[in-house]
């Protein structure tokens, strides 16, 4: 992946949960991180970056992987910090609404954490039809609710069948204010106190975060 991409990612990232006032759904990105070189382990801690990148961009999902970053600060391979590190996984599923399967395969840890998401009845979303056939049969076998698996094959990445999508044009000052004052007109009419389901100050808050990035507000 060229330098740039990884770096407009890791920015993007570095900055997705600083609105303490953000809306969207918390996802858990459940994907492979064991593999039989050191180079491939890292490639799959950046695989997982890719995809939490995606399900933000792509989906308007606040994704969380902790198998991205933990491997930075606990090793792997020693059974203590591995079990320190699932132990955190496990917690922070707890605070999800969905686990994303993704990937092409299932491995030992991706089992544990859909066995949880089926203990805590949290919605599992697979983006093959074969992921979804395997993980229903995961369901299965723990005796759990495959009504909580769903499949969804109109994102090809979260498959591992693809590279992630080409940096998008930003967002204009013009397009910007032209939503928020759009949000404005509506609020004006509106006459539900439910300002947290609005979809018009969900979609506000998007384009403030594009903004953000874009450099047309301040951080003030």
């Amino acid at each position: 992946m060229e330098l740039n991409k990884i770096m407009e990612i890791e920015q993007f990232l570095a900055h997705q949960f600083l609105d303490k006032e953000d809306r969207r759904k918390r996802a858990y990105i459940c994907s492979p991180l064991s593999a039989k070189s050191e180079d491939a382990f890292v490639e799959n801690m950046q695989r997982a970056r890719r995809y939490m990148y995606y399900a933000a961009k792509k989906m308007g999902l606040a994704a969380r992987a902790p198998h991205a970053y933990l491997p930075m600060l606990l090793c792997d391979r020693i059974p203590n910090e591995r079990a320190l590190a699932l132990q955190f996984g496990l917690r922070l599923l707890e605070e999800s609404d969905i686990l994303l399967v993704c990937g092409d395969r299932i491995s030992l840890g991706m089992q544990g954490e859909i066995s949880h998401a089926i203990s805590i009845q949290t919605k599992i979303l697979t983006f093959s039809h074969r992921m979804y056939l395997r993980v229903c049969e995961h369901v299965r076998r723990e005796n759990g609710d495959t009504g909580l698996v769903e499949l969804d094959e109109n994102h090809p990445f979260m498959a591992g069948k693809k590279e992630v999508p080409a940096q998008e044009e930003m967002i204009s000052e013009k397009e910007y204010t032209e939503l928020i004052e759009a949000r404005d007109r509506m609020c004006r009419f509106c006459q539900s106190s439910e300002c947290e389901n609005c979809k018009a100050a969900s979609l506000a808050d998007d384009a403030r975060f594009e903004a953000e990035r874009a450099g047309i507000l301040s951080d003030s």
